[in-house]
């Protein structure tokens, strides 16, 4: 995994102002902001992608304000999203996470997630599927946005634990206070992107599900394609 740092973080608050007054005048500007782009961050939150010229409007309005974009950390998954399907470089910050790590491993991924495993025998293979099989084309662009259009069927699926799912540059991990499972990456044999959670086929061994949110279900699947591309 590149060890190289974010270049797009909309940026956090420069810290607390000096005084009470200045603190009401920031949090009036902040107020500004979010009444001015109320309609663009409605569109790019529906979409999920947040694209360069959106991305500019954002920071011109802020800094005339003199404030930084009081936006929440999904915006950079945005970014990253839309940088993953229109070919651009995509960057993965690293994150501090409370599972041991090898001196050769970074962790780029940690979201709440159930861990199922679906039913063999009701796969749901009635719907339309998108398989992502390894090792991928290294120029392949893809549209998670279209692929996740779809939701996993549960029924019939064994709920093994509540916990959090883990990207590395090795593995993908499930952690929960009683139960994990790891998958590395020269073990998965493709990993299908839902609504509802991700996929993961493995070489051997059946097959297990992360029900996520929506969004993290793209970025996880984005984030497993672009390691798999630096390999």
């Amino acid at each position: 995994m590149r060890n190289t740092p974010n270049r797009r973080p909309l940026p956090q608050h420069r810290g607390t102002p000096h005084s009470e007054a200045d603190g009401e005048d920031y949090a009036r500007r902040c107020e500004y902001f979010l009444q001015e782009t109320a309609a663009l961050r409605g569109q790019i939150e529906a979409e999920r992608r947040l694209n360069p010229d959106q991305e500019a409007e954002l920071h011109e309005l802020a800094g005339r304000l003199g404030i930084e974009p009081p936006l929440d950390g999904n915006y950079q998954i945005y970014r990253e999203l839309w940088a993953a399907e229109h070919n651009e470089q995509v960057y993965l910050p690293l994150r501090d996470v409370p599972i041991q790590l090898r001196a050769d491993e970074q962790c780029c991924f940690a979201e709440p997630a159930v861990w199922r495993q679906p039913d063999p025998h009701h796969s749901g293979a009635s719907l339309s599927r998108f398989s992502c099989a390894f090792p991928l084309t290294k120029l392949a662009s893809y549209r998670i946005g279209g692929i996740s259009a779809r939701y996993r069927p549960l029924e019939g699926s064994r709920e093994m634990a509540t916990g959090s799912l883990y990207i590395t540059n090795l593995k993908l991990f499930f952690d929960s206070r009683g139960l994990s499972t790891a998958i590395i990456f020269t073990g998965i044999a493709n990993i299908e992107c839902y609504a509802n959670g991700i996929e993961v086929g493995k070489s051997n061994g059946r097959t297990e599900f992360f029900q996520m949110t929506r969004l993290a279900s793209e970025y996880a699947y984005m984030i497993v394609q672009e390691l798999n591309r630096q390999r």
